[in-house]
């Protein structure tokens, strides 16, 4: 049933005129019929709410994932792995009580619109999409992220291309021509306050 509705969902933001982008190959649907490989505003990886931080209770949202406890610069969190390898990390909250974030650098994983890390730039996700964007100056990797809205739950987080050698800063002088050659490296979702 999970795999029919994706599959819906997908095809009827297709419909309605979604950026053009990679879809989720349906043999990667066959393999985990029921392990959900998106996120979006709703969440990601079957979790849609601040669960609590704890093995049992992601489980039990995040269906047929391999679930894992890590540390992360002194801090818990939690894996979700398929064949592949980590596909969405979890970070809690100040005092690891719930999940606070989940974050992808995974090209298993797909955005709202099919959209895949290492393949899908910031000239393919649609205005909509890039009505916010603000720069990343503690990021490792990331040079900006880009959402609906100063307050959306959902970014998508980009590198600017090796060729762009001038202004990062603000994000205003950037180039257009390089901010939108610029390639996804991540999408994280934040979790509403529990």
């Amino acid at each position: 049933m999970r795999r029919l509705l994706m599959l819906c969902a997908v095809a009827a933001l297709t419909a309605c005129g979604a950026p053009d982008e990679k879809q989720a190959p349906a043999e990667a649907v066959d393999e985990a019929p029921q392990m959900s490989l998106v996120i979006g505003p709703q969440g990601a990886g079957g979790i849609a709410s601040a669960l609590p931080m704890t093995l049992e209770a992601v489980s039990a949202a995040a269906i047929g994932y391999i679930v894992a406890e890590a540390a992360e610069d002194g801090a818990k969190i939690i894996t979700l792995s398929n064949a592949d390898g980590v596909v969405f990390t979890l970070r809690g909250t100040a005092d690891g009580a719930h999940v606070r974030e989940i974050v992808t650098t995974s090209p298993s994983a797909f955005g709202p619109y099919g959209e895949v890390i290492g393949e899908s730039r910031l000239s393919r996700i649609g205005a909509v999409n890039q009505a916010f964007c603000k720069l990343e100056p503690d990021h490792p990797v990331a040079d900006f992220s880009c959402s609906a809205g100063e307050d959306a739950n959902f970014w998508r987080l980009f590198q600017l291309p090796s060729w762009y050698h001038d202004e990062r800063s603000p994000f205003e002088a950037i180039h257009n021509d390089a901010k939108y050659d610029a390639m996804m490296v991540e999408m994280r979702w934040t979790a509403p306050a529990p």
